[in-house]
């Protein structure tokens, strides 16, 4: 799955990671139209830290 083009315009808000204990900081960007994006997709020497975020994400999901 290719994650989405989005601009900063197109974000509503950020979703802290220290909740769930991945990083004290923005993890997940949801844009107005309510999709959610890893910040780490794509990045380089974060160890296994964005397959946890998708995970996350998958997790927020599934709670609606």
């Amino acid at each position: 799955m290719s994650e989405p083009t989005y601009t900063e315009a197109d974000i509503d808000y950020g979703i802290d990671g220290g909740y769930a204990g991945i990083y004290d900081g923005v993890i997940i960007w949801v844009l107005k139209d309510g999709t959610m994006v890893n910040r780490f997709a794509g990045a380089v020497g974060y160890g296994n830290r964005e397959q946890r975020i998708d995970e996350y994400i998958e997790q927020l999901r599934a709670a609606g």
